[in-house]
C-alpha cells in the first residue's frame, strides 16, 4: 500500500523540555504537508514525553512513542522501524527545521530520483545564528546527482538531520546507527553516501542546530570526557571499515581513505590536540597513546597537507612534548605567522620560537600546505554588461611585493554542465591598504610595521557576460582562480565580498535572468535560469489598481503571491495568481501605503517559495495618491 507521507521525521527526545516545544512548532509548520512527524520520549525523566503528547493530541500528523531510555542510536533505529514514509529525517528534539527545509529536500529528490539529499546548516545559542563551520566544507553549492567521489568535501558530511534519506537505502542495506556510543552519525553517513548511487547537495539552510552553553551542555561539546574521545576514535575506525565493506575499485579506495585521513588529522583529533591545556597529565599521554595508535596507520604523507601549526602540534605530540603541546593548544592562530618562513636548500621552513625541543632549539617545520587568500574589494555590471570585479589576493605568509613573480588567471565553470571558459587576470596591482590590514603587526612598539608585504596584491576581472552565457549556457558559474607564485601552485574560489553591495540580477535576453549570488562560503557564483516567475509589463498604474502580466515557467502550476513586510516579514496580502495578472486593488495599495513590500510566489504543487522577478526597466512601481513603493526585484 502506497503510504500517504512523503516524509516521516525521527524526533528523538530525552530531556528538552526547554527546546521540544520550539522544535515541533517548527515542523508543525513545514510547507510540505504530507508529512509524518515521530516523536520519540526516550524515557525522559522531565516533561518532554507530556509535551510530546500534548502536540500528538493536536496534529493528525504527530504520533508518540513513549519508550524506556535507551539512547539516541535506539531512539533513531526504533523510528525508522515504524516509518510509513518515502523518506526519512531525523531531528533531535533541541533543535529547528526551517519552514521550507523538507519541500525544498523532496522536490529535489523528486526531480533527480537520488537516494539521499544534504543540505546546509546554521548553528544558535538562542540568540544568534551562525553558519556551522563544519558544514561550510561539506556543503558549498546546490550540486544535482553527484557523490562522494565526484564531490569530497561530502567526507565532512558526517551529520544524519540535514538530510533526506530514501527509506529503501537505510533498509535495503541493512543500514543502522550503532547502539551505546556517541557519534554515532559519523559511520552511518559515510555508508549512505558509498552506497547511493547519487545523493543531491543544497546549499539552502535546511537545519539550525543548537549550541546548549553553561550547564546544560550536550555530551558530545565536552572534549576532555574519555567515553566522548573513545567513541570518536570508535567512531572514525568503523568508518574506515565502512570504506573497506562498500568500496571494491581500489583506486576509489585509496583516495577516499586518503580524504578521511586528512579529515581525521585536520578536524577530529584537533578537537581534542587543542584541548590539552584542559587536561591533566595521566589524561594526556593516555590520549596521546590513543592517536598515536590510530596515525600511525595512516599514509605518513597526509600529515604534509596541513598546514605548519597543526604539523607543529603533530611534532610535539610524536615527541612526547606534552607540556609544549599544551601550552601553544589555545593559541591564536596570528600568534603562528609572527615569523616569515625562511628558505634553505630550496624549501621554506617556519621557525617557532616560542616552542623548544630537547635540545634547547626552537622547533622547525617545512611548509608544505599553503593557505590561498582573496577578497572582493568592488563588483559591478557596466552598460556594456561587463562584469568588472577588483579585490586582493596573496598566499599568506608569502609576501606580494613590485618584484614577486606572480601570475594567476581565472576559470568559470557551470558546474551544472561542466563547460568553462578561462580568462587572464590582471594581477600585482597597488594595494597598500592590504598590507595595512593582514600583514602582522611586528611589535606594539611599533604599531605601524608589518611583518609580510602584500603591497602589490590587487587584481582586477573583466568578463563579457552575454558571451559567457552563450558558451556557458543555464546553470551555475563558478570562478575558480589558478594562482602562481614563483614555484608554488594554489587554488581558490573568487569571493569573499569585503562590504561589497553586490549586483542583483540583468537579463541578457528575453528568457535568462544573471543572478548575482555568494554561497554559504561567501564564494562568488553567478546562477543563470529561466525564473519560476516572471513579471513582463504593467497593464494598468493609476489610484485604484495596479496590474502586472507575469510569466510562469510551469505554466500547468498554480501560485499564489505573497505581500511580505521587509522589516517584520508579516504577511499583509496573500492571492491566488489568476490568468497570469497581478491585479493590485485600491484595498491593497491602501495596506501597503507607505510601506516596503517584499513579492513571492509559493508554488502549489511543490509547497516551494520563489522570488518574483521583472523584466521590464521601472523596477518600482508609484501611485500619484498613495506614494506606494512596492519591491518587487530586489531579491
Amino acid at each position: 500500500m502506497v503510504s500517504k507521507y512523503k516524509v516521516s521525521a525521527i524526533v528523538a527526545g530525552y530531556n528538552v523540555e526547554e527546546y521540544i516545544e520550539e522544535c515541533l512548532d517548527s515542523l508543525s509548520s513545514q510547507t510540505l504537508k504530507e508529512l509524518e512527524v515521530i516523536m520519540i520520549d526516550d524515557g525522559s525523566p522531565d516533561k518532554t514525553g507530556e509535551i510530546m503528547d500534548r502536540y500528538s493530541n493536536k496534529y493528525e500528523n504527530f504520533k508518540v512513542v513513549h519508550q524506556t531510555n535507551q539512547g539516541l542510536s535506539m531512539v533513531r533505529n526504533n523510528g525508522m522501524d515504524i516509518a510509513e514514509g518515502e523518506f526519512i529525517a531525523f531531528v533531535d528534539g533541541d533543535d529547528i527545521v526551517p519552514e521550507n527545509a523538507y519541500a525544498l529536500m523532496y522536490s529535489m529528490l523528486a526531480e533527480t530520483g537520488s537516494d539521499m539529499v544534504s543540505g546546509g546548516v546554521n548553528r544558535t545559542n538562542g540568540s544568534k545564528v551562525t553558519r556551522s563551520f563544519l558544514h561550510k566544507k561539506a556543503v558549498k553549492d546546490t550540486v544535482r546527482k553527484t557523490n562522494i567521489f565526484n564531490n569530497p568535501e561530502l567526507i565532512y558530511d558526517t551529520t544524519s538531520w540535514n538530510k533526506l534519506y530514501r527509506k529503501s537505502l537505510l533498509l535495503e542495506n541493512h543500514l543502522s546507527f550503532p547502539k551505546s556510543m556517541l557519534y554515532e552519525d559519523m559511520p552511518l553517513e559515510l555508508s549512505c553516501h558509498l552506497l547511493a548511487k547519487s545523493v543531491d547537495i543544497i546549499e539552502d539552510c535546511v537545519y539550525v542546530w543548537r549550541r546548549r552553553e553553561g550547564e546544560n551542555t550536550s555530551i558530545t561539546q565536552q572534549r576532555s570526557d574519555m567515553k566522548n574521545f573513545l567513541d570518536r576514535i570508535k567512531s572514525i575506525e568503523m568508518c574506515f571499515d565502512a570504506i573497506d565493506k562498500y568500496v571494491t575499485d581500489e583506486k576509489k579506495k585509496q583516495r577516499i581513505k586518503r580524504n578521511l585521513e586528512f579529515k581525521v588529522l585536520d578536524l577530529d583529533l584537533m578537537l581534542y590536540i587543542n584541548a590539552m591545556n584542559s587536561y591533566d597529565q595521566n589524561y594526556r599521554k593516555e590520549v596521546r597513546t590513543i592517536i598515536l595508535n590510530l596515525v600511525n596507520k595512516f599514509d605518513p604523507n597526509i600529515i604534509n597537507l596541513l598546514v605548519s601549526s597543526k604539523k607543529l602540534k603533530y611534532s610535539l605530540l610524536m615527541d612526547n612534548e606534552l607540556e609544549s603541546l599544551a601550552k601553544i593548544s589555545n593559541y591564536r592562530a596570528i600568534t603562528f605567522r609572527k615569523e616569515k618562513p625562511k628558505k634553505e636548500n630550496g624549501k621554506l621552513y617556519q621557525e617557532y620560537k616560542f616552542v623548544t625541543s630537547n635540545s634547547g632549539k626552537p622547533y622547525k617545520i617545512e611548509k608544505t600546505a599553503f593557505t590561498f587568500n582573496n577578497r572582493m574589494e568592488s563588483i559591478e555590471v557596466n552598460e556594456e554588461n561587463h562584469l568588472i570585479v577588483k579585490g586582493h589576493m596573496y598566499i599568506s605568509q608569502l609576501d606580494s611585493k613590485k618584484s614577486s613573480n606572480i601570475k594567476a588567471t581565472i576559470s568559470i565553470l557551470n558546474i551544472t554542465n561542466q563547460r568553462d571558459i578561462t580568462i587572464p587576470l590582471e594581477c600585482k596591482l597597488k594595494s597598500k591598504h592590504v598590507t595595512r590590514k593582514y600583514g602582522v603587526k611586528k611589535s606594539s612598539i611599533n604599531p605601524l610595521s608589518r611583518v609580510y608585504n602584500y603591497d602589490y596584491s590587487g587584481y582586477s576581472m573583466k568578463l563579457s557576460l552575454s558571451e559567457a552565457q552563450h558558451i556557458l549556457g543555464e546553470g551555475r558559474w563558478k570562478f575558480k582562480i589558478n594562482y602562481f607564485y614563483e614555484d608554488i601552485a594554489v587554488e581558490g574560489i573568487l569571493g569573499q565580498p569585503q562590504k561589497v553591495k553586490m549586483p542583483n540580477y540583468i537579463f541578457i535576453d528575453e528568457t535568462n535572468v544573471l543572478e548575482f549570488k555568494a554561497n554559504h562560503d561567501w564564494e562568488l557564483y553567478i546562477k543563470s535560469h529561466e525564473p519560476n516567475v516572471l513579471i513582463t509589463d504593467i497593464i494598468s498604474n493609476d489610484q485604484n489598481e495596479v496590474a502586472f502580466a507575469m510569466k510562469t515557467k510551469e505554466t500547468n502550476h498554480k501560485y499564489q503571491i505573497y505581500f511580505e513586510e521587509d522589516e517584520t516579514k508579516d504577511v499583509c496580502a496573500k492571492f491566488s495568481l489568476m490568468n497570469k495578472q497581478l491585479v493590485l486593488s485600491k484595498d491593497i495599495l491602501e495596506k501597503t501605503n507607505e510601506k516596503i513590500i517584499n513579492l513571492y510566489a509559493f508554488d502549489t504543487e511543490t509547497y516551494i517559495k520563489y522570488s518574483i522577478y521583472s523584466s521590464i526597466q521601472k523596477k518600482f512601481v508609484n501611485t500619484e495618491e498613495y506614494d506606494l513603493i512596492l519591491v518587487i526585484s530586489l531579491i
